[in-house]
């Protein structure tokens, strides 16, 4: 007895279990003084040490053992012994102020429900039963939350299976503290989840069915609960609702409310994967034709086309790759038919408009829009996704590589490329989703395509829809030529500067160069490269961004001499084009330090397997060690803080001038004419705001370093920022409240850092502090002065802003006292 004792914290469920079978044999094999010996030494001391275990895993291993005693209660002598020997140790534990020990008394209490000797007359056999019931009702109130949920389960365990044998009192009281109190608990959402697990074992039996059936509606408002585990819970219960012949899913929760639901939880896997689930038989069912998968996947698309996308996406998880792959190729065949009826449409309207079956046609066609064929390439697109990674990359399925080859092949993608051509609404959405279907193709569409893609990529320009561009530029990350796409956005860069940034009007349909790079709209080349550099899963980014920031240096360093009056000239000649290239180049900056800190933290790995004896090695290897802030934002900054007050200027002044006329006419055309110029400077205000943003979190990395050095490149940069946003406060003629709010948030992100390395034990920080102090001080009185100056119209952002210099205050006053101690 002992040597078992000994090893069962230690030991797994499944030796466990014999142990327990071990005991039971030797309990049942025993008589007189030795089965009491086992009794009260063995089973006894066993339940005792259940109940005031010092860990679950301990409670849990001890209760493996006695489950067989559980589980034979029926055998001769069980029932009467495990009444003897645990009532009074579980009576006291589920009184015992511990809660640990309330719940375990309160699980082993369950178990041996019901728990009674078989020699008890009827009346003390009821006593005994409604002190049992009186107690679960009280547990079901503890105010831990971890025990009611325990006596949730149990409860729920009695009704399913004892239901017959209960008294009708007993089960309403059980069944409204559930469904009423306990399935709106605010205190804990484990418990709310709890209710809707425990009524799935109420289901179990048949009996409960008549008593559930008009209460579950009750809880419909929960499919909206805040919390995941909730929604999910719920989301079971439905499930297991579906496989009950008289009960119904829709009475319970409304089939629209549940679509919402599932469109709302598109990022939550857990809710959404039981909500598919509960839709996978109406909309995806398995045992019928193709054409009956295709016209239910119809028609949740015309009842809910968001939902379509979020189930059809999500699908894999209960069906094979196989059937995703024949329904992707069903529904690329259909929408086939609907491009081949689209394009024949204005024919047979013309030839014969009075015709029976082009009226069938056209009622197929109405019934389902262009919006509605949109969704279904969406659709496609969703359900290749799901089943990219395996169908590409993992030999088993070979034939549904196969079997994909054959149904999307180049000839149907052509088709409907061809079809969604044309300027009309929603086409350049399709085409978003057609290139987003070859791109999960991969290799199977690369061919023709290709060419076809790159001549689509000229036609665009500033107006076309940047999700179609994202496509297009997917593809040919999946076809491995963003390399070619990165050196020849870099030629188009080059052109452009050397044309002194003005456009040929690339997008327009009038003018249709020779030459492919002369087509290339500027607009399209800046968004593209901001995609790019946004990608996380291009290996070695870092390597092929440098070209691209050599060429942006090159536009962008003449731009750094202009003075406001170049400025302005040269955003009228390209007002669009003119801000977007700052803003690329600001972000292509940053992200192509953040590549090659992605690239240099893959050593992290390298260094770990190793096994380094020294820490500080890995203590080098972190992130913000490997990151430089870029010093040409710094030199944009300041650029864009003197133009930002010289174009004020200029604006003040010819405001001043046209109110200084006194013109009783003509007011109207004076605002007009002023119009562009507050524009320009709304628009400069922008980009002025976005750099300081792009600044500040290199800053906020930056200060994240080991090993901080005073005279380093981050502390250069952080130099530069402060004195640039000093001088700009300082120089400002008229009150700039952008940078006053900028000055003011890079004081609160230094005082935190302040704050942070004051507490820190690390030697290094301490080499941080006086640089922090310095540039608090020196934005602080930067921050007074402005204030001072334009006290009406900084008021308002003054209380959060001279918060931080409290802090400071506050801070400082230990060590100052122990200065002086």
């Amino acid at each position: 007895n002992e040597t078992i004792r000994n090893q069962i914290p230690n030991q797994r469920n499944s030796i466990l279990v014999k142990y327990g079978s071990i005991y039971f044999k030797a309990w049942v094999g025993s008589k007189g003084i030795f089965r009491e010996k086992i009794e009260e030494e063995c089973i006894q001391r066993y339940v005792r040490d259940a109940v005031h275990a010092g860990s679950t895993s301990l409670f849990n291993a001890v209760r493996s053992v006695l489950q067989i005693f559980f589980e034979n209660k029926r055998h001769p002598g069980v029932d009467e012994m495990l009444y003897r020997i645990c009532s009074p140790i579980l009576w006291r534990g589920v009184k015992a102020p511990n809660d640990s020990v309330r719940r375990q008394a309160t699980i082993l209490l369950f178990d041996n429900f019901p728990l009674r000797d078989p020699a008890f007359n009827n009346e003390m056999m009821d006593l005994t039963l409604q002190k049992q019931f009186d107690t679960f009702e009280e547990l079901l109130g503890d105010s831990h939350p971890a025990l009611r949920v325990a006596a949730i389960e149990g409860v729920s365990k009695v009704l399913s299976v004892y239901w017959e044998l209960l008294p009708a009192e007993t089960i309403r009281c059980f069944i409204s503290k559930l469904v009423v109190d306990l399935v709106n608990d605010v205190s804990s959402s484990t418990v709310r989840a709890a209710v809707f697990e425990g009524i799935q074992f109420i289901l179990d039996n048949h009996n409960s069915h008549s008593i559930l059936k008009p209460l579950l509606p009750m809880l419909a408002p929960l499919i909206n609960d805040r919390n995941e585990k909730v929604r999910a819970a719920f989301g079971a219960l439905l499930v297991r609702i579906k496989s009950i012949r008289n009960l119904h899913f829709y009475d319970v929760v409304p089939v629209n409310d549940l679509l919402c639901r599932l469109v709302l939880d598109r990022d939550s896997p857990l809710a959404c994967k039981e909500l598919v689930s509960l839709f996978l038989n109406s909309y995806f069912p398995q045992n019928v034709g193709g054409s009956s998968q295709v016209a239910r996947c119809l028609a949740l698309v015309r009842k809910n086309p968001e939902a379509a996308m979020v189930f059809y996406a999500n699908v894999v998880d209960h069906v094979s790759v196989g059937s995703v792959c024949k329904l992707a190729a069903l529904l690329l065949r259909c929408s086939l038919n609907f491009v081949s009826r689209r394009l024949k449409q204005p024919q047979e309207s013309e030839e014969n408009d009075d015709d029976d079956d082009d009226d069938d046609d056209e009622d197929e066609e109405e019934g389902f829009s262009v919006v509605g064929q949109v969704v279904v390439l969406e659709v496609i697109g969703n359900l290749l996704k799901s089943v990219h990674v395996k169908v590409m990359g993992d030999a088993r399925y070979s034939e549904c590589k196969s079997f994909l080859r054959e149904q999307l092949n180049v000839e149907s993608l052509e088709a409907l490329l061809l079809a969604y051509s044309e300027d009309r609404p929603y086409d350049q959405e399709a085409l978003s989703s057609i290139w987003r279907i070859i791109g999960y193709l991969g290799d199977l569409s690369e061919g023709v395509l290709l060419e076809r893609l790159v001549e689509n990529l000229m036609k665009m320009n500033e107006n076309s829809n940047r999700k179609l561009l994202e496509s297009m530029v997917d593809c040919m990350v999946q076809w491995d030529q963003l390399p070619s796409l990165v050196s020849k956005l870099a030629k188009f860069l080059d052109q452009w500067r050397k044309k002194k940034f003005c456009s040929d009007a690339a997008g327009s349909k009038a003018k249709k160069a020779k030459k492919s790079e002369v087509a290339l709209n500027p607009v399209v080349v800046l968004g593209t490269i901001e995609y790019i550099v946004q990608l996380p899963s291009v290996k070695g980014l870092n390597t092929l961004l440098q070209p691209i920031v050599e060429v942006l240096e090159s536009c962008i360093g003449p731009i750094l001499e202009f003075d406001a009056d170049e400025a302005e000239a040269a955003y009228k000649a390209n007002s669009f084009g003119f801000i977007r290239l700052v803003e690329v180049y600001a972000k292509v900056l940053v992200m192509a330090e953040c590549a090659h800190v992605n690239d240099e933290t893959s050593l992290l790995a390298e260094k770990a397997a190793k096994r380094l004896k020294k820490m500080d090695d890995l203590r080098d290897l972190q992130p913000s060690e490997f990151f430089t802030p870029p010093k040409s934002l710094s030199s944009l900054f300041a650029w864009l803080a003197r133009l930002m007050l010289d174009f004020r200027k200029e604006l003040e002044a010819n405001e001043q001038t046209t109110h200084g006329k006194k013109r009783r006419r003509g007011k109207n055309a004076d605002e007009d004419q002023l119009s562009p110029q507050k524009e320009l400077l709304s628009r400069w205000r922008n980009l002025f705001s976005l750099v300081s943003l792009l600044a500040a979190e290199c800053v906020a990395f930056a200060l994240e370093r080991t090993h901080w050095l005073q005279n380093g490149p981050a502390a250069d940069f952080v130099d530069s920022y402060v004195d640039t946003l000093c001088d700009t406060l300082r120089d400002m003629e008229f009150f700039e409240r952008t940078v006053f709010y900028q000055a003011g948030q890079l004081t609160h992100l230094l005082e935190n850092a302040r704050i942070k390395a004051t507490k820190s034990t690390k030697a290094q920080a301490a080499s941080l502090v006086p640089s922090l102090e310095h540039w608090i001080s020196t934005l602080q009185q930067a921050l007074e002065s402005a204030h001072e100056k334009n006290q009406d119209k900084s008021n308002d952002l003054w209380p959060a802003i001279s918060a931080s210099f409290g802090d400071q205050c506050t801070v400082e006053s230990p060590a100052a006292e122990q200065t002086v101690a």
